[in-house]
């Protein structure tokens, strides 16, 4: 019976001795801002304590300009008659949008006065935007075996395409830390995840008669596809994190 009172007031005191501990380590804040693949940048908030950090980060990323480019082509078709088709094709630079929102717990292990790593579970949500368009001017000139000639298929086309993609993703944050200063941490970090992805895809393809200025066929389409797997396992996607830390 001694034992087992013994046992159960040893057994209380070291909760209470924990708990208190937990208690008494100053509380952290950390606001930061991370980087990766040079094209997408986060904004991040992180609050607990020295051993363990929960955080928010909320990314966006991608590329996009007003800028295109020409492409001149010219066809001969050796026949009776002979044909001539020349024209311009015009790609604008395609336009990429990505966003995510991502929600992590930090444990953080120190290693020396400066240097540590983490470690901890992470959850999120990612969406991507992409659009292309194209645009062709072409003219075909017919050479008979009398000398003239005549111009048919005066023709614009337009290609467009436009993706969303859209799903969760479940993974584990790894890395390591290093105080530049006691107020400056710099966090090095991948998280490999499992992912799943809804995309819904939109074509579009117009061709118009430029002598009478009138739509010639209009084509479109649109599909769907789901797909799964695992990402983030090399430093490829690491991410570089600039955080201002502080305790009170």
């Amino acid at each position: 019976m001694k034992t087992k009172t013994i046992t159960a007031i040893a057994c209380i005191a070291t909760l209470a001795a924990l708990t208190t501990q937990a208690q008494t380590l100053p509380k952290v804040k950390e606001f930061g801002v991370g980087f990766s693949n040079f094209d997408n940048f986060s904004l991040q908030y992180r609050w607990g304590n020295e051993h363990r950090l929960y955080r928010i980060v909320g990314s966006i990323g991608g590329y996009g300009s007003t800028g295109s480019s020409s492409n001149d082509y010219s066809s001969y078709y050796n026949a009776s008659p002979n044909s001539v088709s020349t024209g311009t094709t015009k790609t604008d630079v395609p336009v990429s949008i990505s966003a995510g929102l991502r929600f992590s717990i930090l444990n953080l292990k120190p290693l020396d006065d400066h240097f540590g790593f983490f470690y901890g579970p992470s959850i999120g949500v990612s969406y991507s935007y992409i659009k292309t368009k194209a645009i062709s001017n072409g003219i075909t000139t017919t050479y008979f075996s009398n000398g003239n000639y005549s111009t048919t298929d005066i023709t614009n086309q337009t290609q467009t395409a436009q993706t969303q993609s859209i799903g969760p993703n479940v993974g584990l944050s790894l890395g390591g830390y290093y105080k530049v200063t006691p107020n400056f941490w710099l966090y090095a970090e991948i998280t490999p995840n499992i992912y799943y992805t809804f995309s819904n895809g939109k074509n579009a393809n117009d061709n118009t008669d430029l002598t009478t200025n009138s739509t010639m066929t209009h084509n479109g389409s649109s599909n769907h596809s789901h797909q799964a797997g695992i990402s983030s396992l090399s430093n490829s996607g690491a991410m570089i994190t600039l955080v201002y830390h502080f305790s009170k």
